[in-house]
């Protein structure tokens, strides 16, 4: 399975997993004055568990390039999942023409951990340069929070509120810990294996 290559964020998720009055009220904070820093660290959240696990977690669309195609008619693995849709697959052509492939020559199959995209009988010849093979889709569990699953938008709290009753790198005593350890337990299921 061809795994190397390059990742772009074409368009981000509309909101986060978690709103500064949700915080607010994680952190036993009784007024608004602190709600923009809430939000950062909302989204600081968020992105962490995207990196420790792999996911995306709200819908975004992503464009991910190759230097080519696999040899034979290997799948090609999608770098974020869950995988909501596949909208395009093209590449520069032996001649360095822009080429969309039609939707009846790959497939990108649905439910799976690790989201790939493979053709229906043989990827075509490409011209080789960097980020000849282009892969457009669409990735995330919704574009509400409620559409992610309740164990990471709670370990997003644990880790918001970790970072809001922390606020620097260095704790007294103990060496600081990156993520606390419930968080940590909460996010396991969701681990690929890849990024982790």
């Amino acid at each position: 399975m061809l795994i190397e290559g390059g990742l772009v964020l074409v368009s981000g998720p509309g909101a986060e997993i978690l709103s500064a009055a949700e915080l607010r009220a994680h952190c036993r904070v009784d007024h608004a004055d602190d709600d923009a820093y809430l939000a950062a660290l909302a989204a600081a959240a968020r992105l962490r568990i995207e990196k420790e696990t792999g996911l995306c977690l709200l819908t975004c669309s992503w464009r991910q390039t190759h230097d080519g195609f696999p040899e034979s008619a290997g799948p090609i693995e999608l770098f974020r999942s869950p995988l909501q849709s596949v909208s395009s697959v093209s590449y520069l052509d032996p001649d360095g023409n822009l080429v969309a492939m039609d939707a009846a020559d790959w497939q990108a199959p649905e439910g799976r951990a690790v989201p790939f995209v493979q053709p229906a009988a043989s990827w075509p010849s490409t011209d080789g340069s960097a980020g000849c093979v282009r892969i457009a889709y669409s990735a995330g569990y919704g574009a509400l929070a409620s559409d992610v699953p309740e164990p990471i938008r709670q370990a997003a709290r644990l880790l918001a509120g970790h970072w809001h009753a922390h606020r620097e790198s260095v704790a007294d005593g103990a060496p600081p810990k990156e993520m606390p350890l419930a968080a940590e337990w909460l996010l396991d299921p969701y681990r690929s294996g890849r990024y982790a």
